[in-house]
Formats: C-alpha cells, sequence, structure tokens
C-alpha cells in the first residue's frame, strides 16, 4: 500500500440534493445517497435519485433502510425494502447499500439474499448493521458467500479510529474476496492516518456542515420531532472546498 501512485476513493454520504452537489463539485468519487442522515441514513426519495442522476455520472449507492431504528424488519418492511430497490435501479442507482438482520443480530441470510438476487448485476453493499453483528468473522464469510460487494464499517466500533485493528485483521484475512469500506467519524484530521494504518483503498465520509435556516426564529420553542433538543434549525450540507481538500490531504 506504499505504492505513491495508489488513488483513494472518496465515497461522500449525503441526503439532500445542495450537500450531493457539492460533494459532486469537491470532487467525490463516488456517492452514498440517503435521507435523514442524522437518523443514521433512511431511502431517499425517488426525486432525489433522479435529480443526482439526471446531473451526473458519478457512482450512486443507494440506501435502502425503511425506518430509524434497528435492522430486523417485520414482514411489509421487507416488501418495501425490495420496492424502493427496484424503483432506486430502474432509475439509475449503481447499487444498493442495505442490512436486514434477526431479531438475535445475525445477518439475516434468506433475505440478504433475495435482495442481492433482486440486485445483480449492480452492486451490493452491506451497510454498518454489520458493526452489530455478535460474530463478524462469521458474517463476513456469510457476505462473500451471499456476494456482497462490499462491507461498510466502523470496525465494531464507535468510530474508525477506534476500530483500526479490526478492519486491518479483516482486511488481511478476507480483503482478496470481499471489499471493507471504512467509514463513521472520519475527517481531514485523522484521514491520512487512518489510510495508513489500515492500508485501505477506500474511504466513506460525511464530511458535513451546517447553515442555519432562519425560518424558525418566530416561534423557537415549537419542535416538530420528538427529540427535545433536535437542532431543527440547522440543515445538513457539505462544503465543496473542503471536499477538495479532503481529497488533497488522502491522496498518496
Amino acid at each position: 500500500m506504499n505504492d505513491q501512485n495508489k488513488r483513494i476513493l472518496l465515497e461522500i454520504c449525503v441526503d439532500n440534493p445542495d450537500a450531493a452537489f457539492a460533494a459532486i463539485e469537491g470532487g467525490a468519487d463516488r456517492l452514498e445517497l440517503n435521507s435523514a442522515l442524522r437518523l443514521g441514513g433512511l431511502t431517499p426519495s425517488l426525486g432525489l435519485i433522479q435529480q443526482i442522476r439526471g446531473a451526473s455520472k458519478i457512482p450512486l449507492m443507494i440506501m435502502i433502510r425503511p425506518r430509524p431504528g434497528g435492522f430486523a424488519y417485520s414482514d411489509r418492511e421487507f416488501l418495501l425494502m425490495q420496492r424502493d430497490c427496484q424503483i432506486a435501479l430502474e432509475h439509475g442507482a449503481d447499487g444498493i447499500v442495505f442490512g436486514v438482520l434477526s431479531p438475535d443480530g445475525s445477518l439475516d441470510v434468506d433475505r440478504c439474499q433475495t435482495m442481492i438476487q433482486q440486485i445483480r448485476p449492480a452492486q451490493a453493499v452491506l451497510h454498518r448493521a454489520f458493526d452489530v453483528v455478535p460474530d463478524p468473522l462469521i458474517v463476513i464469510q456469510q457476505a462473500i458467500d451471499l456476494g456482497f460487494d462490499r462491507i461498510l464499517t466502523s470496525g465494531q466500533c464507535f468510530t474508525v479510529e477506534e476500530g483500526i485493528k479490526n478492519i486491518t485483521s479483516w482486511i488481511k484475512s478476507h480483503g482478496d474476496k470481499i471489499e471493507f469500506l471504512p467509514g463513521g467519524g472520519i475527517r481531514i484530521s485523522n484521514a491520512r492516518m487512518i489510510i495508513d494504518q489500515i492500508g485501505c483503498n477506500q474511504i466513506h465520509a460525511s464530511l458535513r456542515s451546517f447553515w442555519r435556516d432562519s425560518s424558525l426564529d418566530q416561534r423557537p420553542q415549537l419542535r416538530f420531532t420528538s427529540f427535545s433538543d433536535s437542532g431543527e434549525e440547522f440543515v445538513d450540507t457539505v462544503d465543496a472546498e473542503a471536499v477538495k481538500q479532503f481529497k488533497e490531504k488522502i491522496l498518496y
């Protein structure tokens, strides 16, 4: 991984059109398209998929997650995931990001297989549901057998920086069979260290910043979510210049 010509692929996760276009302008190599990143990322709207796909050829990975919370879904929720997956693929998705677990936290192999069969020939990515499974080595092998292309992971830790040893170990033991995409708490200040220590060739980051929407100022005591301190006046975005600087920082 010391090849001076080695290029690090930068995937940016976004949940609105302004953030997506800023990431593209800044030079992102791939987008993970969501809604509601503050809830961990949910399925984006068809309109958002169409807007980005119609304006850019950048690879689009579409999150399919019907609700916040855990990853064990009801039959109706799973049917919705399948329908949303079909719609995303019909409108230009290059890949689908998803994860389905059983109530005990293990990978729901049957449902993941059903999704992957639907996704092909597009890419299938196991998202950070992986980070809560009780035995990651079992799930890595299951993901390989199922045909997942990639696992997005923080190393089963709160951040990638804390999970460096785990991710490094998994890449050494299984990296020739499946891709590992480190994601979670990657910033300009720690990206170079993470890349050098893990030896990865791609990373996932949000590089989020915020702008303040003053339309709520007349009634600041009101809230429109169940969270008492949700910061609803702040809107997530991405700074194109920050993406450019980030790429300069992480490229060999």
